[in-house]
C-alpha cells in the first residue's frame, strides 16, 4: 500500500519561508538578562531607586567588569551627568553644621538630641530627624558611657583561705533577689554564722536600704554578740559609706571577696 504524499510539506531549509515564498524574520529573544549572560547587563539584579544607589552601582560595574563610565551608564539607564554629580550640603545645612560642631567642642558629652535642644534655645528651627541627619553627615559620634568599675574583691579573703575558727568569729551576709507571682521584685538579706552554720536572719522586703541593713545587724549584735569580722562581696549594698563608717566605729573588720564566688 502506497504512503500518502503531503503536497504542502516543507523541508527544513524552507521552514523559515512563508506561503508566498518570503523569508520570515528571526524571532527576537525576549528573555530577561540573567546570570547566563557574561556581560555587565546580565549581572544586573534588583531595582535601583535612588540616584545615589545608581551612582554606587555604576562605580561597582566599572570596577568589577573594567568597563567605561559610558558603558556603565548605558546598562543602568543613568545619565552621565547624574553619575558625575557629587552631593553637596545646602547653605542652610552648612551653617547649622558649623553651629553643631561649635557646640560639640564645648559640650563633648552631649548627644545629638541635647545639642538640638541647645540650638532651639538660640532660636534655630530644627527637629530631631534633621539633626540626626546632619550629625551623621558630620561624622559625629557621642562617647559611650564607661561602665563603673566596682571595687575588686580579694581571693585572700575567701572562706577556705581565712576560715572561721570559733563562734562569732566571721559572719557572712549577702543579698539575694527573687520575684513574686505578680512579677514584682523582692530582696532577701541573709546573715549566717560561718562557724556554727546558724542562719541568724533572713530579712525580706521590696527594697532593702543600707539603713535597713544596719538596723538588722544592730538587733543581731544585741541578741548574739558582736562578731570580729563580716565577709561579703563588693556589691553596692556593702560598700556604701554609711555601712563602712558604722562598722568602723564598732571595730568590725570587713573581708571583701570577689562577686559570684563567696565560697
Amino acid at each position: 500500500m502506497a504512503k500518502p504524499t503531503w503536497r504542502h510539506e516543507k523541508r527544513g531549509s524552507e521552514a523559515s519561508e512563508d506561503a508566498r515564498g518570503r523569508e520570515q524574520p528571526l524571532e527576537k529573544d525576549h528573555r530577561r538578562s540573567g546570570f547566563g549572560h557574561s556581560n555587565a547587563q546580565g549581572d544586573r539584579q534588583g531595582k535601583l531607586t535612588s540616584p545615589e544607589s545608581r551612582r554606587n552601582a555604576g562605580k561597582t560595574l566599572q570596577r568589577k567588569f573594567s568597563v567605561s563610565e559610558r558603558r556603565a551608564c548605558e546598562v543602568l539607564d543613568q545619565p552621565r551627568s547624574s553619575q558625575q554629580y557629587g552631593g553637596q550640603l545646602k547653605d542652610e545645612d552648612q551653617r547649622l553644621t558649623k553651629k553643631i560642631l561649635e557646640l560639640v567642642r564645648h559640650r563633648p558629652r552631649f548627644g545629638y538630641r541635647r545639642i538640638a535642644v541647645l540650638l532651639r534655645r538660640v532660636g534655630e528651627v530644627i527637629n530631631d530627624k534633621r539633626m540626626y541627619r546632619l550629625w551623621k553627615a558630620a561624622g559625629l559620634k557621642g562617647p559611650r558611657n564607661r561602665r563603673k568599675k566596682l571595687a575588686n574583691g580579694d581571693k585572700k579573703n575567701a572562706c577556705h583561705v581565712l576560715p572561721s575558727r570559733f563562734k562569732n568569729d566571721v559572719w557572712t551576709w549577702n543579698f539575694v533577689q527573687s520575684s513574686t507571682v505578680d512579677s514584682r521584685k523582692i530582696g532577701f538579706l541573709n546573715i549566717v554564722d560561718e562557724y556554727s552554720r546558724l542562719c541568724l536572719s533572713i530579712k525580706s522586703g521590696r527594697s532593702i536600704t543600707s539603713e535597713d541593713a544596719i538596723d538588722t545587724l544592730a538587733e543581731l549584735f544585741a541578741m548574739h554578740g558582736v562578731p570580729k569580722r563580716l565577709r561579703c562581696d563588693n556589691g553596692p549594698e556593702f560598700i556604701s559609706l554609711a555601712i563602712k563608717d558604722w562598722l568602723a566605729k564598732l571595730g568590725i573588720g570587713v573581708l571583701y571577696i570577689e562577686r559570684g564566688s563567696p565560697w
